[in-house]
């Protein structure tokens, strides 16, 4: 079945399905695309990095790994930091006191300490990014970027994502024959107890 799975996303990727093979990724989990969430994270499309991500590994505690915990707060930290830079401008930080909310969510448990979060929290009382020995010169495609970075450390180590983060070469002739082998194989499963079974199996080249 992993084997069918990966033969259904190489279709809609040479056919140019992108969304509908980003969407059978997370269905199947059996490859996760690390340039797509990439690509989401650069263009600030936070919600689905978020959705993307989740599908793929444990979200109820206490089954949540520390990696999974880190990857979602360095999302919600970064969405903070956008916030509170666009309110520092105009004036107005509910949207960022309601991503700092957000960020309450992971601390404790296997998550983040009190202590992370209080120096999160008096970022609040700053009136600009250049009050900040950290945050001066701010710049957010830098800062996405290394957001990027740090998430792709965390996926290369999670364990829920091991073998799944690179995708395997299957040229057209090894599809060809995949296909005519599974087929083969249900027929002697089916026809094993009679006199004409098929028992000469094609060879898949590596």
């Amino acid at each position: 079945l992993r084997d069918i799975r990966w033969i259904v996303l190489q279709y809609l990727r040479e056919e140019g399905h992108t969304e509908a093979c980003h969407r059978f990724e997370q269905s199947s989990r059996v490859f996760f695309d690390v340039d797509h969430l990439r690509d989401l994270i650069r263009r600030g499309q936070w919600r689905q990095a978020e959705t993307y991500f989740k599908a793929f590994v444990q979200m109820a505690p206490p089954r949540q790994h520390r990696r999974t915990i880190l990857i979602l707060w360095t999302m919600a930290r970064q969405k903070f930091l956008e916030a509170l830079h666009r309110g520092c401008a105009d004036g107005n930080r509910s949207e960022a006191l309601t991503f700092l909310q957000e960020l309450r969510m992971f601390v404790g448990g296997n998550g983040l300490r009190e202590n992370d979060y209080a120096r999160i929290c008096r970022l609040l009382t700053i009136g600009s990014f250049e009050e900040d020995s950290h945050l001066r010169g701010y710049r957010e495609d830098a800062s996405r970027e290394t957001v990027v970075r740090v998430i792709e450390g965390h996926l290369k180590e999670h364990p829920e994502l091991q073998g799944k983060l690179v995708f395997p070469v299957v040229s057209t002739d090894h599809l060809l024959l995949y296909h005519v082998n599974y087929s083969l194989n249900l027929l002697n499963l089916v026809t094993e107890t009679t006199h004409d079974t098929p028992r000469s199996l094609l060879t898949i080249p590596d």
